[in-house]
């Protein structure tokens, strides 16, 4: 059983005031050794197993298994300081709190001060795993599993339950099912103060396991965020765990000045906090809820698990921890459920001689011969049940039915094992055990199959099975078993056969199970065999194995589609929409086999989409009934029933895959909270709620497909709810210069964006009210704050629509009362047109953007309110110009600006700047570096001085006001102001927030100028990442950050991934012009930047061909050229004469040089003269080059006429 002995055996344990060796108490070990005798060895290390206590395999329920700290020793270590060790508590005590439990030490080698080691965490956690199998390899008995385990015990527990959680193997598994829950003492989750070890450890082979165990280290926040995943969603979800924590400081050891030596025993060694709470305690002590999972022990780091005698205090809060681990296996657990009454067995009969002398008249007794005592009877077969049972084809469960195989293979049936087949109403429970009995089922004399669902079925199809025997061993029997009106008799004589030795290799079925006590007759009493419960939630007893169906993966769910979705469906075009309908109805098998038989009635997966979300696919009755039966059994009856129910229907409107209490409580919910935390503990069980809890402790619950369409076709009026859902996010919604806004828009944003796209499936909308007008108005701006500009446009115009067609009958109503309106006022309409254009603005179409800003316009005329009509009009001037500048109409954009100026630039310090901001940025976009950064430096003194500034406003001049740095070659200060940026955006939006991703790619920039090369690339990647996931296809930043990384590439050397960004940036360009039928400017900026690449590569002909597009394009600009485009123009010259020099064309060399003379005596700036000289030396130097080459053709041959190209340089 035990890894290091052939047979269990107990320790020598030592005698009273006996210390416990250690590698420091040398003279404990010469007293010892010199008292072993006849060639006895003294075990001194309690390496691997040590059992503590004696108990037959058969009768344990439980292993308890202590794991002890780092340089500590497996049994001294749980013993109390000083001279007396007579008392141990895991030995003396423990037993006696959990009489059927063995308590086993697991000793490993953390020796720190003589060592030759280098192991690590991880090799101490993979010999834990390594041993763990051997002991529960060893026997076939099922055991819970307990863990005490103290200081860098826990730390190596942890990364071994984490392995054993993701290991696919079947032992493995096993012993994840075997864990019942663990109690750490002073774990240093988030690390230690580790400086005394340092001093134990300098220069010897075991210093990286002290770092691993250093506050801050990467290696326990990578195992933190692995453990806390398994704990929240994995399957350590359902173990108990507890938390201890020290109080008091520990003295540390200090090295002897004289002779180096260390001790902790000295009056002046140091007292420091070794492990602080959070650490000890992963953080749960902050939170309310999970407070119970935490204990605290007024004692130092070392004696907080050494308790002094059966009455310390301390280990009675140890004990009562003890008996909770212990009680903690789920609700259905069958150990606790004892038999019906006059349900008592006899002996099992050995022969069927010997069962028929028992149950026969004396008369009829059969007499024992060879033939008439078979060791085992007929063999039954398959129930006649399954035949009645219709079969679907299976998917994806490949893996479920090899573990099917393992579990229930005879030869690992020599005992009586339960096996739970769980999982959500119509994942595919019973369809997986049918396909695992056509496949496997012939390894089993007789299969029985069962009905649990109620009382009645289960007595119906017990009494069919009794009769099938009654008729199969008739031959034996004389007659029939069954009676049909006494269910108990039947009980007995089923299980008293089963129990039997004749019965052969035997599996039972009970399938659709929903309430453990009608089964537990059947259960409780079966000795031998194998029985398989299905059911919703998990059934099983004390080490017992479990197999969870959840939904399939998404290779098998396609498959699943194209095999059940209809002929005239299978075209190309639906293939793009298999995902999100997948994910909307979370792979579950039932629901895409309903998508499919619905699919005909659609014209399109969307609309298909959409129906699921509205209500209008109803679940199959089967399955409605099992989930109306659950709610039925576990939503409390008491209390409020229509809370209860709006609490669950709100969900569904709201983004069901991350409800919170913190929503509610945000939401001023705070009567709906409590049913809902009921209702979330309840059905989390079935699988319909998952629950998970963030780092920072907070519960998020996730519904179940199966559940959310449950709800949404059982709801009553559900424009009602529509309406109060509405009304309750839109008075929440923040305004930029609140404080919390972030806050408020991550807890908001995408319960907001489920409520919209709840909306827009809706086939059926009723008539709005003005007042859910302005709440879904508001909403949209949430979004549209939050960066989801293209959901954010959908229900700006789903607003306008129904505005539009408001139902005309009900205007009587407002002639009544004048003051109330049934249709947005125009001021209103206008603001909806505004803000729809700004979000497709950001969306990057730029040419819907000015119409909805020309139609806002023309709205706002209708306007007869005079403020709402200038704040407005303002916000219409300013994003008209972001337009015009997007469109490269910069001097639209300008005298647009400037007529905004002259008429409201009086009105508001932040009207005036919102005119001033988008002003310096056109002078920036002309040419006019000077003045724009003198425009936006002054525009960001005043935001930064008028606290009634929004935040969102002040962060986007800054970052301007850093791009005109950029312009201005200041990379210092463009860098600071950048980081400043970013760093705000980052806490005011969210780091992925489409504004931060801005500033960041713009911080890539400025780091590549000022010489940060490893920081640029960090920059330039995660900007890429982030656009390239969330932004549309061909969206103008997106293809402005791929080629402002192709640059950088070019600057550091690397051609080929410039070649790769720039190609991509240029395509991207070309096709987004297309949609325009245009030919822009940044598409012409990207030819250039690829021309310069396509050089350096020695591609000229290519290269060429790009430098001539632009300059075509340059020419063909005549007088809508800005300053800025006439200086480009001549630079581009310039450039593509450097390559045809460059290329050996020097005739060409000069005609462009020529044109670049030429074009920047146009150019004003101060790089006209510089860029004028440039091209001078150029054109006199290829003329010299000219003269010198014909002379030669001439004159008498030179010793060299080849022309050597100029050396080449990179480009920026």
């Amino acid at each position: 059983m035990f890894s290091n002995q052939e047979q269990p055996r107990k320790r020598r344990q030592p005698p009273s005031g006996e210390e416990i060796p250690s590698p420091a108490n040398t003279d404990f070990l010469v007293r010892a050794i010199s008292r072993v005798k006849d060639g006895l060895v003294l075990d001194d290390k309690f390496l691997g197993w040590t059992p503590l206590n004696d108990i037959p395999q058969d009768d344990s329920e439980f292993d308890c298994v202590a794991i002890s700290g780092i340089g500590s020793h497996p049994f001294g270590s749980w013993q109390p300081h000083g001279g007396n060790k007579e008392f141990m508590w895991i030995r003396d005590t423990l037993p006696s709190v959990l009489p059927q439990s063995r308590m086993i030490l697991y000793g490993y080698d953390t020796d720190m001060r003589q060592t030759t080691s280098f192991q690590k965490v991880e090799d101490l956690a993979i010999s834990l795993v390594k041993n763990l199998r051997l002991l529960r390899d060893s026997s076939m008995v099922n055991r819970g599993l307990i863990f005490l385990a103290h200081s860098l015990g826990g730390i190596v527990l942890k990364q071994a339950l984490v392995s054993l959680a993701e290991s696919k193997g079947m032992i493995e598994w096993g012993i994840v099912e075997a864990l019942t829950g663990a109690i750490f003492f002073g774990v240093p989750n988030y690390g230690m103060e580790i400086s005394h070890l340092r001093s134990i450890t300098d220069g010897m082979p075991n210093g990286d396991l002290v770092e691993q165990l250093r506050y801050e280290a990467p290696f326990l926040k990578r195992l933190e965020d692995k453990f806390s995943r398994q704990v929240k969603v994995g399957r350590l979800s359902k173990m108990s765990f507890f938390w201890g924590y020290e109080t008091k400081e520990s003295r540390v050891v200090v090295r002897d000045s004289i002779d180096r030596s260390l001790s902790n025993v000295k009056s002046d060694a140091p007292r420091i906090k070794l492990v602080q709470r959070d650490s000890a305690t992963r953080g749960l002590w902050r939170n309310p809820r999970t407070q119970g999972e935490t204990f605290q022990i007024d004692e130092d780091h070392s004696s907080i698990v050494k308790f002094r005698n059966a009455h310390d205090p301390n280990l009675k809060v140890v004990i009562n921890l003890l008996h909770e681990i212990s009680k903690s296996a789920p609700a259905a657990h069958f150990d606790h459920l004892e038999p019906t009454a006059d349900l008592e067995l006899s002996p099992h009969p050995h022969t069927v001689a010997e069962h028929l002398s028992t149950k026969l008249s004396p008369g009829l007794a059969v007499e024992k011969s060879p033939q008439h005592t078979p060791t085992i009877i007929t063999s039954l077969g398959l129930s006649d049940r399954l035949s009645n049972i219709p079969r679907m084809a299976l998917f994806g469960r490949e893996n479920e039915l090899d573990s099917l195989k393992t579990l229930l293979h005879p030869s690992r049936t020599g005992i009586q094992r339960t096996v739970s087949v769980y999982g959500q109403p119509g994942i595919g429970k019973t369809q997986t055990m049918l396909h695992f009995i056509e496949k496997h089922g012939d390894v089993y004399d007789s299969i029985f199959w069962l009905n649990g669902a109620t009382d009645q079925s289960l007595r119906d199809t017990l009494s069919q099975e009794v009769d099938r025997l009654g008729k199969s061993w008739s031959d034996y029997l004389l007659h029939p078993l069954s009676q049909r009106d006494n269910h108990t008799a039947n009980i007995k004589r089923f299980i008293s056969l089963l129990n039997s030795d004749i019965s052969g290799n035997w599996l039972l079925v009970i399938d659709d199970v929903l309430k453990p006590d009608i089964i537990k007759d059947i259960v409780k009493l079966l000795k031998k065999g194998v029985a398989v419960l299905i059911s919703t939630a998990p059934l099983f007893g004390r080490g017992s194995s479990s197999i969870k169906i959840g939904p399939i993966a998404f290779p098998p769910a396609i498959r699943m589609i194209l095999e059940l979705m209809p002929t005239e469906g299978k075209d190309a075009h639906y293939e793009g929409l298999y995902f999100p309908l997948l994910e909307s109805i979370d792979y579950h098998p039932s629901l895409i086999r309903l998508a499919m038989e619905t699919l005909p009635e659609c014209k399109t997966v969307g609309m298909l989409i959409g129906r699921f979300r509205d209500g209008s696919v109803r679940l199959p009755t089967a399955i409605s009934s099992k989930v109306e039966s659950i709610l039925a059994m576990e939503v409390p009856k008491t209390g409020n029933l229509i809370t209860q129910n709006h609490a669950l229907q709100m969900c569904v409107l709201l983004d069901h895959k991350a409800m919170s209490y913190e929503l509610f409580e945000f939401l001023g919910l705070r009567d709906y909270l409590p049913p809902f935390i009921q209702i979330v503990q309840r059905l989390s069980k079935y699988s319909l709620i998952e629950t998970t809890i963030s780092r920072d402790q907070k519960v998020t619950c996730c519904f179940s497909a199966i559940l959310c369409q449950f709800i949404r076709q059982s709801m009553e009026q559900p424009h009602i709810l529509v309406s109060k859902v509405a009304g309750l996010l839109a008075k929440k919604v923040p305004r930029s210069s609140k404080e919390h806004y972030r806050q408020a828009v991550e807890l908001l944003g995408p319960h907001a964006e489920a409520f919209a796209t709840c909306l827009m499936d809706r086939t059926k909308l009723p008539s709005p009210t003005v007042g859910d007008l302005d709440n879904m108005e508001r909403i949209a701006s949430l979004l549209r704050l939050r960066g989801n500009d293209s959901r954010a446009i959908e229900l700006y115009g789903l607003v306008y629509n129904l505005n539009k067609h408001i139902d005309k009958t009900r205007m009587d109503l407002a002639r009544a009362t004048k003051e109330q309106q049934l249709s947005l006022p125009p001021a209103r309409v206008a603001e909806l047109y505004n803000n729809m254009g700004i979000s497709s603005l950001n969306e990057g179409n730029v040419v819907f953007a000015m119409t909805c800003f020309g139609r806002a316009e023309i709205e706002l005329k209708k306007s007869e309110v005079s403020s709402a009509r200038s704040q407005i009009m303002v916000e219409i001037i300013v994003n008209k110009a972001w337009a015009h500048v997007t469109m490269e109409e910069y001097k639209k954009a300008h005298m647009l600006v400037q007529l905004g100026i002259a008429e409201f630039s009086n009105e508001d310090v932040a009207v005036s700047l919102l005119l001033n901001h988008v002003s310096g940025v056109i002078h920036l976009a002309m040419g006019q570096i000077g003045r724009g950064c003198e425009i936006l430096t002054e525009a960001l003194e005043t935001a930064q001085q008028h606290p009634r500034v929004g935040k969102r406003l002040t962060f986007a001049i800054m970052h301007d006001t850093a791009i005109a740095y950029l312009d201005g070659k200041n990379w210092k200060n463009a860098v600071l102001l950048l980081e400043k940026t970013r760093d705000g955006r980052e806490g005011f939006h969210g780091a992925d927030h489409r504004l931060t991703i801005e500033s960041t790619a713009a911080l890539a920039v400025a780091y590549q100028h000022y010489e940060r090369e490893a920081e640029a690339k960090t920059c330039f990647r995660k900007a890429l990442t982030w656009q390239r996931e969330r932004l549309p296809p061909n969206h103008p930043e997106t293809l402005k950050t791929l080629q402002n990384y192709g640059i950088f590439q070019h600057s550091i050397g690397d051609y080929e991934s410039s070649r790769k960004a720039l190609q991509l940036a240029y395509i991207g360009h070309v096709e987004h012009d297309k949609k325009r039928d245009i030919c822009s400017w940044a598409r012409t900026n990207a030819a250039v930047s690829l021309a310069i690449t396509l050089q350096s590569l020695r591609r000229y002909e290519d290269s060429s061909a790009l430098f001539r597009e632009a300059l075509d394009w340059y020419n063909s600009m005549g007088d809508s050229s800005t300053p800025k485009m006439q200086y480009q123009r001549a630079k581009t010259a310039f450039l593509q004469g450097a390559m045809y020099e460059e290329s050996g064309n020097p005739n060409q060399a000069l005609d462009s040089y020529g044109l670049a003379e030429k074009y920047f005596e146009s150019v004003e700036g101060n790089f006209k003269q510089h860029w004028k000289l440039l091209a001078s030396k150029a054109i006199t130097r290829l003329l010299g080059i000219r003269k010198d080459t014909e002379q030669n053709i001439l004159g008498p041959p030179m010793e060299n006429t080849t022309m050597a190209p100029p050396p080449k340089k990179p480009v920026t």
